[in-house]
């Protein structure tokens, strides 16, 4: 059959009822990949007649995905240099023999040769400028300049093996009606890891068939799927910050990626290679910093920084925003006001000559609305609350993150003119009824609730009971009038 520059040799597979074609080679290679390509051009060029089957419809096809479609085809630091601990194996010398006999520098002599441009990036990576095609293109070319040699490379594709049997030192492999033998049988099928691209465990399978010692195999260099706890990550797809991954004493700096189902980037499948089910993997997104000493001097710089501001300097800003609701402050307190009251306060003289604060809401009740604010029914701010917790509440359940709204302080019921929503405790009530969730609470001042008359275990109580408490106040207050006058 003619040859194609892009695509080698085919052997098509015979349709209906034809006779079934024979075929002798003198090695036959299952899988056309990476390794089967490069098996291929090495056997063909040393004048081997050999074919590749493969049950996908051309070659390469994981090549053409790798390094985000521009192929990360080698890496400088692949080196025979402490190859032992660089490279996980059963047999800690095969990475040492291997790159010593094929190594990063005779892959990029032969990416150079066929003049295809490419770039490093970080770590020793090498991809191509263009397309990962470009790689594809030079296998396979690679493979036709085996006829130079007395070789030739012949390729089925759209051809899943049917039988393989062997006897008499010869191997029989049989696809789409067509039989072929050769003294060899190599396969590089690859292994599971990309159902989608086609992948199966056929490996495994016909190794177990012919007796061979198989080691039980496990994901390497692969993205992490989250779910349970760690579910709230889906909302941070697409973020992706520098990071040190972690397992044991195994330690990776590199970028981590943030997906729909969890983590990627090369952090993450470079350490997802040592992990074992059961294992914990360590993700420290301050590599630079000692977490407790670097909070503590922020909040030295800045005393009224929030941890999620700090946070925001140090980290991508949804990233932050998620890890705030995370380690350990979980809490929001926020208020709730037409017009906050300052006015009715006074100084007093308690026991010992110490200094207390009185409230007396004769001095504040009359005084006028503030220019621009104007007067408001406690009604219209119950429904404009409602809008707020039905559309911040399920955000909050999202990130982890519970709201403690402080109830009204000093709880009367005018401050300017305008009503307060949280100046008794059946305002409370109300309140939390407006979304009911966990993440709907309040801040418990037990102070307020001796204000309003309140017997403030009696609050608690209620609160707690409801899981309603997410931040508390304690003060001890001298009631002489509820609402009125206290110290």
């Amino acid at each position: 059959m003619p040859q194609s520059k892009a695509l080698g040799n085919i052997v098509r597979a015979v349709q209906g009822s034809a006779v079934v074609k024979s075929n002798i080679y003198d090695a036959i290679i299952l899988g056309a990949g990476g390794a089967g390509l490069m098996c291929a051009l090495t056997a063909g060029q040393r004048g081997r007649r050999v074919l590749v089957i493969d049950h996908a419809s051309g070659p390469g096809k994981k090549i053409l995905i790798s390094g985000g479609g521009r192929c990360n085809f080698t890496n400088v630091n692949a080196t025979t240099t402490r190859a032992q601990e660089r490279y996980l194996s059963i047999n800690p010398h095969f990475a040492k023999s291997a790159l010593g006999r094929y190594t990063p520098q005779d892959f990029i002599e032969l990416v150079e040769q066929h003049r295809i441009a490419f770039h490093e990036k970080t770590l020793g990576q090498l991809f191509c400028n263009g397309s990962a095609r470009q790689i594809v293109e030079m296998l396979m070319d690679e493979c036709d300049r085996s006829v130079s040699s007395g070789g030739r490379v012949d390729f089925a594709f759209n051809a899943p093996v049917a039988d393989v049997s062997h006897s008499g030192g010869v191997y029989r492999v049989s696809y789409n009606r067509v039989n072929a033998s050769a003294t060899s049988l190599v396969i590089a099928t690859g292994g599971p890891s990309i159902p989608k691209m086609g992948a199966t465990a056929f490996a495994y399978d016909l190794a177990r068939q012919f007796g061979l010692k198989i080691v039980e195999p496990r994901p390497a260099l692969v993205p992490l799927t989250l779910g349970g706890a760690d579910v709230l990550f889906r909302e941070l797809s697409g973020v992706s910050a520098e990071v040190v991954a972690r397992h044991n004493k195994t330690a990776f700096r590199e970028a981590a990626l943030f997906t729909h189902r969890g983590l990627s980037g090369p952090a993450i499948l470079q350490i997802s290679s040592y992990w074992r089910p059961g294992d914990s993997i360590e993700i420290d997104f301050l590599p630079d910093e000692t977490a407790d000493e670097l909070l503590l001097s922020e909040k030295r710089a800045r005393p009224k920084a929030t941890l999620r501001s700090t946070l925001d300097r140090l980290l991508p800003a949804r990233l932050a925003e998620a890890l705030a609701g995370k380690v350990g402050l979980p809490v929001i307190e926020y208020n709730f006001y037409a017009n906050r009251l300052i006015e009715g306060y006074k100084e007093e003289i308690g026991r010992g000559g110490a200094g207390y604060t009185a409230y007396d809401y004769e001095i504040s009740k009359n005084l006028p609305p503030r220019d621009g604010v104007g007067t408001h029914t406690r009604a219209e701010q119950m429904k404009r609350a409602e809008g707020f917790l039905k559309a911040v509440i399920p955000e909050a359940e999202k990130a982890n993150v519970r709201l403690a709204l402080h109830p009204n302080d000093p709880p009367v019921p005018l401050s300017r003119g305008s009503e307060q929503i949280m100046a008794t405790f059946e305002h409370w009530k109300q309140y939390l009824s407006l979304v009911k969730s966990p993440y709907n609470g309040m801040t418990f001042d037990c102070g307020v609730s001796r204000e309003m008359g309140e017997d403030p275990v009696a609050v608690c109580r209620y609160l707690g009971e409801r899981d309603c408490i997410n931040h508390v106040h304690y003060r001890n207050v001298v009631v002489r009038k509820p609402y009125v006058d206290y110290t």
